[in-house]
């Protein structure tokens, strides 16, 4: 799985600098692609999301939220509004199915409020959408578990929603 991870941070990366160039905002997404790959790769290890980079991502999206505030180079206009939504509605889609008794780590559910942050509402829900898709995707490659046994495993979702984000924030 890390060969994968490598495999697909290499072609993130090498479509954030295709869309934007050598940009504030490439700088943004290249930042949250390496805090996505520290998250991913301790996800797959030790099965943890570490609340220092989740942090991280609400640092540099407020860093970079400001910057746009004050139309520091090319950053998109940020709404702290659609970014508080997000959080919110990002929290409540990972809260449903612990309402309902199923097991869902904390550390993803934090990761994707952070996701919902950084993303803000529309991006952060395409991202979801787009993390099921991969990981129903996932459930097909893995040949060794059938694809509802592997519905019912505890899987790390990290690297699924960091690759979702970065995908969703280079969706135009």
């Amino acid at each position: 799985m890390y060969l994968l991870q490598l495999l697909i941070s290499a072609l993130l990366g090498g479509g954030i600098g295709y869309r934007f160039g050598f940009s504030l905002q490439s700088l943004f997404l290249i930042l949250l692609l390496f805090v996505g790959n520290v998250i991913s790769f301790t996800d797959i290890q030790c099965r943890i999301i570490p609340n220092d980079m989740i942090i991280t991502i609400f640092g540099i999206k407020l860093v970079f939220g400001i910057l746009a505030l004050m139309k520091v180079g090319n950053l998109p206009k940020w709404n702290p509004l659609l970014s508080l939504a997000g959080f919110a509605v990002l929290a409540a889609i990972f809260f449903l199915p612990v309402i309902f008794g199923k097991k869902i780590g904390f550390g993803d559910i934090k990761l994707a409020m952070a996701m919902g942050f950084a993303a803000e509402l529309m991006p952060g829900l395409y991202a979801i959408c787009l993390m099921g898709g991969l990981v129903i995707l996932y459930g097909f490659l893995q040949r060794e578990v059938p694809f509802v046994g592997f519905l019912k495993m505890n899987f790390p979702m990290g690297p699924f929603l960091c690759t979702a984000l970065i995908v969703a924030l280079l969706i135009p």
